[in-house]
């Protein structure tokens, strides 16, 4: 590889750490807004519901009656942001519940608008960098090099969980900014279906007891791993801003890629059973 090449994939390796950096901050701080702020308000703690199957989440909520049971109902669809970014809606709710719904689709498309953002900006670091290039070496970018000045951004998303009265999404924010390869960063969101309020980690923790014990059956799990960076459990938080989803017997927590262990494992989980935290 020549030096030119070699300088400039040291730049833009460079960039692509800052940007990612900048992403992440971007894509996490208004995560956490969406929780903690006016928009959106946590579930009250003050009237849990029984539930008849002990396996299934067990998740504070405020029920409307004429919404419950609606989760297995609802409808799960993609939609296209500005003709661009793919992102998720519910729609098929019943009239008693559109207000659950507005609250959901209004969360959802908040994550989507803020990806838009990060997703122009990303066009104008490439414009910046093809432009570096060519007042560099006076040619445009060469037929050969322009895959690493060919920037990318997409969204896509999954449904984790839909039952119990309880909608568990990811959504997953893909940026490729030059390099051998790009970078994902993953987004939880868990709704009570019958009100449309988010539900957040310590609201099915409950307590700070319980949280920590969420924690450290995480950190046990992943002990034994051995593609784990086992350095990097000291530093893991457990709280609100950790992306997690139910399943049928509990919890899964996920991980962002090279957060514990080497990007080639991708984004680790570990799943809590309920009887761990209830």
């Amino acid at each position: 590889m020549n030096k030119k090449i070699l300088s400039l994939l040291i730049i833009f390796g460079l960039l692509f750490c800052t940007l990612v950096l900048y992403i992440i901050t971007f894509v996490f701080m208004d995560h956490s807004e969406n929780n903690s702020g006016s928009g959106v308000t946590p579930i009250v703690n003050e009237t849990p519901q029984p539930t008849p199957n002990v396996d299934a989440p067990i998740v504070p909520s405020e029920f409307d009656s004429r919404c419950e049971n609606q989760s297995l109902s609802i409808e799960v669809i993609n939609v296209k942001y500005q003709n661009t970014l793919d992102y998720p809606q519910v729609s098929n709710m019943p009239l008693s519940c559109k207000s659950a719904e507005e609250k959901i689709n209004g969360a959802l498309e908040k994550h989507i608008a803020a990806s838009y953002q990060n997703y122009l900006h990303l066009e104008e670091e490439e414009k910046a960098a093809r432009k570096f290039y060519e007042e560099q070496f006076g040619i445009p970018v060469p037929e050969e090099e322009d895959y690493i000045y060919s920037y990318e951004y997409t969204t896509q998303h999954e449904v984790k969980y839909q039952e119990n009265n309880v909608l568990s999404l990811l959504i997953f924010d893909h940026i490729y900014a030059g390099g051998a390869h790009g970078a994902t960063i993953v987004s939880s969101y868990n709704f009570d279906v019958s009100t449309g309020r988010q539900i957040l980690l310590e609201d099915v923790a409950k307590t700070s007891v319980n949280l920590d014990k969420i924690r450290q059956y995480v950190i046990a799990e992943l002990t034994e791993r051995p593609e784990v960076f086992q350095d990097s459990l000291v530093d893991v938080k457990i709280d609100n801003s950790r992306s997690f989803y139910f399943t049928e017997t509990g919890i899964v927590i996920k991980f962002l890629e090279a957060e514990i262990a080497p990007y080639a494992a991708g984004m680790p989980e570990v799943e809590v059973p309920n009887k761990v935290f209830q």
